[in-house]
């Protein structure tokens, strides 16, 4: 309330009748329940849902600027709380997020607790990830049809236990996820060994795919038939050798992460038709045609940190000069690889650090 100026609204809001609603049938403070009550419509879609859906409204602004500013809003309320790097919610926030949304639209498995009530109206899953997470942990979820988001955390045996690994069973990416054909949210990273079917391209409605951290050593070439792909994050995934050939068709892509993936050997061809992209981590230049520096382009949203990886093969200045890097104003940080230079090839790494 203490943006509101208007002293009707504030005697509104005393005479409500939401301050006479019994404790002890919504568990929930009036108090709270009247803190949503009077969110704007769209803060309050935020307040509910797993993931912050970034839709931009004004053509003007970013997606991510307008999620940002919803997130600040949120803040500035105490629904949230930052946490270090992390926004956290209390624990009488999310009884509040239950009690408004419904239970059955979300299930939150916790580690070591019994397996949460699932049916067709279940939207939202989220679940502590274990050292083993095995098949049976999970079966309950074919009854969840139209599942929207599927994401897990660290647990605290499996943050004790860290240097060990944590495994899925593999029946849970190539028999159970890919029928779950309205997902937009999947999140399934740190597990030491993963990999991902064909079949993900059953998922066409997927907005957001999180496999960073993990053992995945490729990814399939369905992938890039995934065209309301918005997010694709692979950074540390340190056994990952290339991406799917036509990456470049993922039109939609905004961010994708592959900083520290230290085994990347190219770069797809024709990275420069993702025009929309803003986060890259890394690109790692080639010879070869459509490989090259000059693919950065028409890539004039990257921000960020950006390390440029095997610049030995750039093959004239003429080439860095028409990746035009140098208007890039939001990269933060800019790094220069070079990758078994030799005295010959001195004097061009020269030129490439001066542009």
């Amino acid at each position: 309330m203490r943006s509101e100026q208007d002293i009707n609204n504030w005697e509104a809001i005393l005479q409500s009748s939401l301050w006479d609603f019994p404790d002890n049938k919504s568990y929930v403070a009036p108090a709270l329940r009247l803190s949503y009550y009077y969110l704007p419509s769209h803060l309050k879609r935020c307040f509910l849902t797993v993931r912050f859906s970034r839709r931009a409204t004004d053509s003007e602004r970013r997606m991510e600027d307008i999620g940002e500013d919803y997130l600040n809003q949120l803040l500035s309320r105490s629904f949230f709380t930052r946490k270090g790097n992390y926004v956290v919610m209390h624990d009488l926030m999310h009884d509040l997020s239950l009690a408004v949304s419904g239970k059955k639209f979300c299930a939150r498995l916790e580690d070591g607790e019994k397996v949460p009530k699932i049916s067709e109206k279940t939207r939202y899953f989220s679940y502590s990830m274990g050292l083993f997470d095995r098949f049976t942990k999970f079966e309950v979820l074919f009854t969840a049809k139209y599942l929207r988001s599927f994401i897990t955390w660290e647990s605290l045996a499996v943050i004790r236990h860290r240097g060990f690994g944590c495994y899925l069973s593999n029946k849970i990416p190539v028999i159970m996820i890919p029928q779950f054909y309205c997902l937009h949210v999947l999140s399934l990273p740190k597990y030491k060994v993963l990999k991902l079917p064909e079949s993900i391209k059953n998922l066409k409605q997927l907005r957001y795919l999180d496999v960073s951290e993990t053992g995945i050593q490729e990814l399939p070439e369905s992938v890039s038939t995934l065209c309301n792909l918005q997010t694709l994050l692979l950074s540390g995934c340190e056994y990952l050798k290339r991406l799917p050939a036509d990456t470049s068709r993922l039109v939609s892509l905004r961010h994708l992460d592959i900083s520290k993936t230290t085994s990347l050997e190219q770069m797809p061809k024709h990275m420069s038709k993702l025009t929309s992209l803003q986060t890259l981590g890394s690109f790692v230049v080639s010879k070869q045609y459509g490989q090259g520096i000059e693919e950065l382009r028409e890539l004039r949203l990257i921000r960020g940190n950006l390390s440029l990886r095997s610049l030995q093969n750039v093959s004239s200045t003429c080439d860095a000069v028409d990746a035009n890097l140098s208007s890039r104003e939001y990269i933060n940080e800019l790094a220069l690889e070079f990758d078994n230079t030799d005295n010959d090839d001195s004097q061009r790494e020269e030129q490439c650090w001066r542009i």
